[in-house]
């Protein structure tokens, strides 16, 4: 989401974000078919205000996410078209240890307090992708 860190060290969708406005190279280690779960932080944060309202779930344990995995070559490719960048993808060495999928496991927490996410990785993509146009030089 807005105002992610963009470092050396960056998380993969503000590290694609911050080379794609400058037409730069986005490196995916290995062949791209690792899979994340991907969401925007507008959900995070409602799903955290849903669980400290609720005092009776204290010391419980909840995943939040979107429940769905996303191929990190397909964010990339994403990120790409939807920031009119004229960048290209890169496969490169892939990282010893990295996880080949990750994906939330959110029953509890629906069934729990209802919550479930409301943004689409498209409208999250394309909410900050905006706002880093501004912060992007």
């Amino acid at each position: 989401g807005e105002n992610q860190n963009l470092s050396a060290y960056s998380a993969a969708i503000p590290a694609f974000i911050g080379k794609a406005l400058k037409n730069e190279t986005l490196n995916v280690t290995g062949n791209g078919a690792q899979t994340r779960d991907f969401m925007y932080v507008g959900d995070a944060v409602r799903a955290y205000r849903m669980l400290l309202e609720k005092p009776s779930i204290k010391g419980q344990a909840f995943n939040i996410g979107t429940g769905k995995q996303t191929k990190i070559k397909d964010l990339a490719n994403k990120i790409v078209k939807l920031s009119d960048s004229k960048s290209k993808v890169k496969f490169v060495k892939e990282r010893k240890g990295d996880l080949n999928a990750l994906e939330a496991d959110i029953k509890k927490i629906k069934k729990t307090l209802g919550w479930k996410p409301t943004y689409s990785l498209d409208e999250g993509l394309e909410r900050t992708i905006d706002w880093y146009r501004n912060y992007v030089k």
